[in-house]
């Protein structure tokens, strides 16, 4: 799994270089997003899942266990660019309800600035 990120307009955006995100891979995803965060001090956060093209209920929680971290210091969560099969899972479980769902990370960004001006 490759992490990098950068900060567009005081959100950090957070791409994912991962194919699967299942029971192997959660532990270390969460703790890689989160030393992420703590590194950045933003809690405004997209993730870029462009890479990824399966998801299981493990990687759900650890999408869940990241915007828990993130809620509690004030902030919000997006996910960017899932693959269809990935986007069909968070669909099906009812995930985006939770997380907004967004097809690109512009859309994403600017659905923060969104957020503000309606404040």
């Amino acid at each position: 799994m490759v992490i990098s990120h950068e900060i567009r307009d005081d959100v950090v955006v957070v791409k994912i270089e991962l194919a699967e995100l299942r029971a192997a891979t959660t532990t270390r995803f969460k703790r890689s997003v989160i030393e992420v965060l703590e590194r950045c001090g933003s809690v405004r956060v997209v993730l870029d899942m462009s890479g990824m093209s399966f998801i299981d209920s493990s990687g759900l929680g650890a999408f869940l266990s990241v915007l828990r971290y993130i809620t509690t210091k004030g902030g919000d969560l997006k996910l960017a660019c899932l693959g269809d099969e990935a986007e069909k899972v968070v669909k099906r479980v009812q995930l985006h309800k939770v997380i907004e769902v967004c097809k690109t990370v512009d859309e994403a960004v600017a659905a923060f600035a969104e957020g503000q001006e309606d404040n």
